[in-house]
């Protein structure tokens, strides 16, 4: 017998495809999320809580923020178009609201090629080139240090 999903998986699949149909409406709001699943606000609110722990506004922002994380990792446009392009009307906003959430700034995720997995921070900077002068540094301090502890021997 297969694994079904819950009702509650169901629902929470409903609500976030909802929301990705809508991520380039910058109108779209928790009553247009209410009403898409057939539910009050309040009656949506407490659902949402209950299985997330977290607000309808708190996720339609996480969605939001998530699809602008996947489109600045891949270079799709700029901060500023992406944006608009996923439902934020003031970049500047979606600036500080991106930076509370993922502790960098969209431009940063463009400039520098930082990559966020699972709310942490990963800095692809070791090139190979990169790797050889680590390496090199690294044995160069090695000799110096050894050099000191046989004149410190003597």
């Amino acid at each position: 017998m297969e694994n079904q999903p819950s009702m509650g998986d169901q629902f929470l699949e409903t609500i976030h495809k909802i929301i990705e149909d809508n991520i380039d409406n910058e109108n779209f709001s928790v009553e247009d999320l209410a009403e898409g699943v057939g539910l009050s606000r309040s009656m949506l609110h407490r659902k949402l809580k209950k299985l997330t722990g977290k607000s309808a506004n708190k996720l339609i922002t996480e969605t939001r923020l998530s699809k602008a994380k996947e489109l600045l990792e891949n270079d799709i446009a700029t901060a500023s178009e992406i944006a608009y392009k996923v439902g934020f009307n003031d970049p500047s906003y979606f600036f500080k609201v991106f930076k509370k959430q993922y502790k960098v700034s969209p431009g940063d995720i463009k400039k520098k090629g930082v990559i966020i997995s699972d709310q942490r921070l990963e800095i692809p900077f070791l090139t190979q080139l990169g790797r050889r002068k680590l390496i090199f540094i690294t044995l160069i301090i090695i000799i110096v240090i050894s050099g000191g502890g046989m004149l410190y021997l003597n």
